[in-house]
């Protein structure tokens, strides 16, 4: 069990850290600053993190993390269709981006702040991986390392482009990138 301590320091840094990366881009944000908000000393903050864009980036897969789960409960489950599955995933994933709109638009333009993207990317190509580490019917002539980077760059790159452009509504977002996903992506046995 977790020290609950610990527990509540991160807490209050990635809180702190979310707070301060909604103003202004990771590379413009300090320690002092963020420590100060947070309530704690910089050791402390050493600690736990190395980097503000650590913390930020903790906070945001503490946010992403439960969609992944989700989807691989409810498929274990089988009480939903793969097409179901990954159109309420799509839509959580989407309102995750919404929660943290201001940190995902300054990562846009903002080389320090691009790691955010970085994460992401690896949290869905983590994501997709167990997928296909878990799905029999991959076809044979597909390299699931390739495969799953492929889609995780695609989903991303798909996710910032609809940041970038205020006419592309969620539907389209959504409905975009699973149409434009394999089909045997979705052929789970």
């Amino acid at each position: 069990m977790a020290d609950p301590r610990i527990d509540r320091t991160r807490r209050r840094l990635r809180r702190a850290a979310v707070e301060l990366a909604s103003t202004a881009p990771l590379g413009e944000l300090s320690v002092a600053e963020l420590t100060a908000r947070a309530g704690i000393n910089r050791a402390t903050f050493y600690a736990h993190y190395r980097s503000i864009a650590e913390v930020v980036c903790d906070e945001l897969a503490a946010d992403l993390d439960p969609v992944r789960d989700e989807v691989f409960r409810l498929r274990q489950e089988r009480t939903m269709p793969p097409v179901d599955i990954l159109a309420q995933s799509l839509h959580k994933v989407v309102a995750h981006v919404r929660r943290f709109e201001p940190i995902y638009r300054q990562a846009l333009d903002d080389t320090d702040s691009a790691v955010v993207w970085t994460s992401m990317t690896a949290h869905f190509d983590a994501s997709i991986r167990r997928l296909f580490d878990d799905q029999s019917s991959l076809p044979a002539d597909i390299e699931p390392r390739i495969a799953a980077a492929f889609g995780a760059h695609a989903i991303t790159g798909a996710l910032a482009e609809w940041l970038r452009h205020d006419d592309i509504g969620v539907e389209a977002v959504t409905t975009t990138v699973q149409r434009t996903l394999p089909s045997w992506w979705l052929d789970w046995k």
